[in-house]
């Protein structure tokens, strides 16, 4: 299984290789704030994913998409789309609560899945912004995410609510991102 882990992990990382080149050519354009908050609560659920029980092998595609999230992140500061609503200005500011609740909670179990909320509100912005303009992100660099994330649900350890939360939440939303590309072309 581990073996299925690390490779699900390399494809996730790699999936960002050709996003990231899509956004030097600026054939795509990533929302600033999308990647801010994928950023910092990517790191929370590193933390608090293995907190609640993930075994560290559960914790490859994690990290690789913190190492992916913040090279896109630098990248958006430059190339990305800074136009903010009121609705993403309350996904920031949600995921800023999630902090706190965390910190107040000591909850690994409950900060997992508030971050895993928070994350899905931090993707808002680009869902809504592939819904409007599908060929704003990168297909390649979403199946890669797609495909990594299906393997990583395959390579799990055990099977729990814990175990099993993360990678179907990101499978689902690299799904969803994925299949609205496609309905664009």
């Amino acid at each position: 299984m581990l073996t299925l882990q690390w490779l699900s992990g390399i494809l996730a990382l790699c999936g960002f290789f050709p996003y990231i080149k899509a956004i030097i050519k600026k054939e795509t354009y990533p929302h600033l704030l999308t990647w801010i908050i994928w950023t910092l609560i990517g790191l929370l659920l590193v933390a608090s994913y293995f907190a609640a029980g993930a075994s560290p092998g559960d914790l490859i595609i994690p990290f690789a998409y913190v190492i992916g999230e913040f090279l896109v992140m630098i990248l958006a500061l430059k190339y990305g789309k800074r136009g903010y609503d009121l609705g993403d200005i309350l996904c920031f500011f949600g995921a800023l609560l999630s902090i706190i609740v965390w910190i107040l909670t000591k909850n690994a179990l409950s900060a997992l899945f508030l971050n895993i909320l928070v994350d899905f509100l931090g993707a808002l912005p680009t869902i809504r912004q592939v819904y409007s303009d599908p060929k704003s992100e990168n297909l390649t660099g979403w199946i890669f995410f797609l495909v990594g994330n299906g393997l990583n649900l395959l390579a799990l350890g055990r099977y729990t609510l814990v175990t099993l939360s993360y990678p179907l939440y990101l499978f689902l939303i690299s799904l969803l991102v994925t299949a609205l590309i496609l309905k664009g072309k």
